[in-house]
């Protein structure tokens, strides 16, 4: 049996946008809502609340002693806070918080998979380097893994400038 894949451009209805209360997110909510308002779409924002592992451990991230009422003051940022932009935006939105998870890129793709999402718009913390092998890279693992396209809005500080070819030399790209 031959499968089919389709060349014609879907436009988003329904965009799934991570949320963590990072400046990151942030961007990634402000740009989906964007795209949201200009497709007439739907944005799930979620947070995965990821428990520290045995591992993490070894590699010197301690547990530490949490309030008791830890995760429902993270539950009230997330609603409150960090899903604002929602609440002021024209767009049709709901959130999903999804406590002690595994691993929050899976997660995430289930979460997209169960609501239908035919977007993931995340955020770039930009850390890089051995914080990003250490501790794993979100948007990495979504576009290595999702079924969705995926959109991962940079950091502020990686502006790319890019200038045409003239007739006096080429092109140039600049990553600051």
């Amino acid at each position: 049996m031959e499968s089919r894949v389709s060349t014609q451009p879907m436009l988003p209805k329904k965009i799934l946008v991570g949320l963590d209360g990072s400046t990151g997110s942030a961007r990634a909510l402000a740009w989906a809502i964007e795209l949201a308002k200009s497709l007439d779409g739907e944005i799930v924002a979620a947070h995965v609340v990821q428990l520290l592992s045995p591992a993490a451990v070894g590699y010197g991230l301690a547990p530490i002693e949490l309030p008791a009422d830890w995760l429902d003051d993270l539950r009230r940022r997330f609603e409150n806070e960090w899903s604002a932009p929602l609440k002021q935006a024209d767009v049709q939105y709901r959130t999903v918080f999804e406590p002690g998870a595994p691993a929050v890129a899976p997660t995430l793709i289930a979460i997209a998979n169960q609501v239908h999402a035919d977007l993931i718009v995340t955020g770039s913390r930009g850390l890089g380097g051995f914080g990003e092998l250490l501790l794993g890279s979100v948007s990495h693992q979504l576009v290595l893994h999702a079924q969705v396209p995926v959109v991962v809005i940079p950091a502020e500080h990686s502006q790319v400038t890019v200038a045409a070819q003239t007739a006096s030399g080429p092109a140039s790209v600049a990553a600051l």
